[in-house]
């Protein structure tokens, strides 16, 4: 019987569906299991809707998968090549969750309010006191990393929540710059650092392609941003960029592995799935 708390630890890492979750039975000798990597599957959610043929640089940038929070590739040819993985001390996702958690919202939902503030303030004030609580880059490599420290996950009714200890300083500087301000500068330096990321890689790569996926590109500005510098002949942002945009992502993956020759679509529209 014990407490709630000796229920939980008893159950703990034991995963088995209630009798009300359908079974789809398979046959081992025909039914193959891939496992496709976190980023891997983003950058495939960005290369094969992108509808262009033409060689580009991919990027995939969340706050971390697969103990990874970004990286770059050249789609060419069908094909996806790593070039740069970064390691976890380049989460810029990190960075702008904890400035979402420091303002009251959600880390890992809340993100869009901290866009959408961001307007609003000065990030003149704050930038020099925000900025060594995330990672600087500097010619597409990482310049200074960032420990993030532990990673605490709490369960609200089925909701999952994450919390790291730099929200609660980060915090003391949004009760002394205000929380405008303090949603300015995290924007501002997110806006800069991945350009300082994604504009050289261009360069050295010679792409005018860019195609992106990953949480952190559900910041519009961010993307907008990255447009407004003219460096890009076209921009393509796979429309459900998080991880939610995994399921697709790894389907394409393999569709394009097993058929090397299949065509690189663009989505003709959003409206996949169940009708209402």
């Amino acid at each position: 019987n014990g407490s709630p708390l000796d229920r939980q630890a008893a159950i703990q890492g034991l995963t088995k569906p209630p009798l009300y979750v359908s079974r789809l039975p398979l046959d081992p000798g025909r039914v193959k299991v891939i496992h496709v990597e976190h980023h891997l599957a983003h950058a495939a959610s960005a290369y094969y809707t992108s509808g262009s043929t033409d060689r580009q640089l991919v990027v995939t940038a969340d706050g971390m998968g697969d103990n990874m929070p970004l990286a770059i590739w050249q789609g060419e040819n069908g094909r996806l090549t790593l070039l740069k993985e970064f390691p976890p001390s380049a989460s810029l996702g990190w960075f702008y969750s904890n400035v979402t958690e420091a303002l009251g919202w959600w880390h890992g939902d809340g993100e869009g309010s901290t866009m959408g503030l961001a307007p609003y303030g000065d990030p003149v004030r704050a930038v020099e006191a925000l900025a060594p609580f995330g990672p600087r880059f500097a010619d597409g490599e990482l310049a200074e990393g960032h420990d993030f420290g532990k990673v605490y996950a709490w369960n609200e009714t089925g909701a999952g929540h994450w919390h790291l200890e730099d929200a609660v300083r980060i915090r003391s500087l949004v009760e002394r710059f205000g929380r405008e301000d303090i949603a300015a500068a995290a924007q501002s330096i997110l806006e800069q650092e991945m350009a300082r990321v994604i504009l050289p890689w261009m360069d050295r790569t010679g792409n005018t392609r860019l195609s992106c996926a990953g949480g952190l590109f559900l910041n519009v500005k961010l993307n907008q941003r990255l447009w407004s510098t003219g460096r890009l002949a076209a921009q393509h942002i796979f429309p459900n960029p998080g991880d939610a945009g995994l399921a697709l992502g790894a389907a394409l993956y393999v569709h394009h592995r097993v058929n090397a020759d299949a065509p690189i679509q663009a989505l003709p529209h959003l409206y996949w799935g169940p009708a209402y």
